[in-house]
């Protein structure tokens, strides 16, 4: 969908003007990009994230992509959002297989390197 596209790149390149600050230290502001770029869904099921909420289930939470457990870093180039739900049922394991579905890790992984090219 190329106004998907536009939105995305203009996302990107605002992103790109902005400083980060140190690991492990990820602003609101970036956050709220993130979830934007993402559509506001959760990355793994597609569904509509709502305000964070410990009794949703669909409420939206930062996942560490690659369980930091496993290596995975504890800053933006490793966030995404992600429903409670998936959060929970992924916990520390490895995403590809987790996910299960090729095309969608692929996609997930090319825009968070799209979001780590913006934020250099």
């Amino acid at each position: 969908n190329p106004d998907k596209v536009k939105h995305k790149n203009r996302i990107l390149k605002n992103l790109r003007k902005k400083k980060l600050t140190p690991a492990g230290k990820l602003p609101l502001e970036h956050w709220k990009l993130i979830n934007e770029i993402f559509g506001w869904k959760c990355v793994y099921c597609d569904c509509w994230l709502e305000k964070e909420s410990q009794k949703n289930p669909k409420s939206r939470v930062m996942d560490h992509f690659i369980p930091v457990a496993a290596g995975g870093r504890n800053d933006y180039t490793n966030m995404v959002p992600a429903c409670r739900e998936c959060n929970s049922d992924k916990s520390a394991k490895d995403p590809r297989t987790w996910i299960n579905d090729e095309q969608r890790y692929e996609a997930i992984v090319q825009t968070m390197g799209d979001i780590e090219y913006a934020l250099r």
